[in-house]
């Protein structure tokens, strides 16, 4: 057997979940969003041969496969000669940008694993043409226009913020969204989205986060006139109630996170009241507001496939699980 010609190359890397946005809307004229990353992951395990690979068959990740495909064809790869498989726990279809998170994953690992940079703009660009994507793909914080795939502003420290979810397990379909004509509201609601984006990157410059918490309510409650969320009004006086900074949302969908700043707030005691007081039907977690961007879990493997592969331990899913690094 010619084993150069069959050299496999495995890379793992994952993406954080989202619990909405922190702001949605448009600025100057043009979509924009402020993913609200937290600390639950996609990973991603991609392989890559000189030779064709058998599939693993995953086919509730079809749009990781997109990525893929798409990612082996920037690389100037054959489609045949890469396969992925993914470990997540992030509820799908819900608001917490589990796809993009797939994806994300998807396509860093595939880089790591060619040896090949992949800076986060590219990333963004080859994920857009597969849908509308989150800011999670990129480092820190990132003002993102999610239809195009272009970076507006990016913030590189991410506020120390406890993020108390609250999920009331309504699925979304965000195409189904996407394909909405909401051009007139979101005219009207213009100069509420650039105060809101206005405020959001006053609060990061000068670590303001009562201004970061401001910006995000204000975000969250303007998109009622586009997505009505029935929770929404009973959770924003139970963070009034409990002194939080503000709410951030999923603006296509119903989930909804309490922002805290654990130097000041009680946490466990609010989790607690919030699991009592919110509405039985909502599930109530506890997460933190962490950076987006891609985190590698362990460094690639060589092997031909005359040899076993090396069996590799199983990542856990958190923030000190990953090592990060910024593209």
């Amino acid at each position: 057997m010619n084993t150069i010609n069959s050299i496999q190359k495995t890379a793992v890397a994952a993406i954080p979940a989202a619990c909405g946005e922190l702001v949605q809307g448009t600025w100057q004229g043009r979509p924009c969003l402020v993913s609200c990353p937290i600390d639950q992951y996609s990973t991603a395990t991609v392989t890559v041969s000189r030779a064709k690979l058998r599939a693993q068959q995953q086919p509730q990740f079809l749009k990781a496969n997109q990525a893929l495909l798409a990612g082996l064809a920037w690389l100037g790869r054959e489609q045949s000669h890469g396969r992925f498989s993914i470990d997540t726990a992030i509820p799908r279809s819900r608001g917490y940008g589990s796809s993009t998170a797939d994806i994300g994953a998807v396509l860093y690992a595939l880089a790591q694993a060619c040896e090949r940079p992949l800076p986060p703009n590219q990333a963004s660009l080859l994920a857009t043409q597969i849908e509308s994507t989150d800011s999670t793909l990129f480092s820190g914080l990132a003002m993102f226009d999610p239809i195009n795939g272009h970076l507006i502003e990016s913030f590189p420290e991410t506020p120390p913020l406890i993020v108390i979810v609250i999920d009331p397990g309504k699925v979304v379909d965000p195409i189904k969204y996407h394909k909405q004509d909401y051009q007139n509201t979101l005219k009207e609601l213009a100069p509420t989205h650039q105060i809101a984006f206005a405020f959001l990157k006053q609060g990061l410059l000068f670590r303001d986060w009562e201004m970061v918490g401001r910006a995000s309510t204000l975000s969250a409650t303007a998109q009622q006139k586009i997505v009505f969320n029935p929770f929404l009004d009973k959770t924003l006086k139970f963070a009034k109630s409990v002194s939080a900074l503000g709410i951030c949302r999923t603006h296509c969908g119903s989930v909804l996170g309490l922002l805290l700043d654990p130097v000041k707030a009680d946490v466990n005691a609010i989790y607690q009241y919030a699991r009592s007081h919110l509405p039985a039907q909502a599930k109530i977690s506890i997460t933190s507001l962490v950076a987006g961007g891609p985190r590698y879990g362990m460094l690639s493997k060589e092997y031909t496939v005359s040899q076993k592969p090396q069996k590799h331990g199983v990542l856990s899913v958190g923030a000190n699980a990953y090592k990060q690094q910024s593209s």
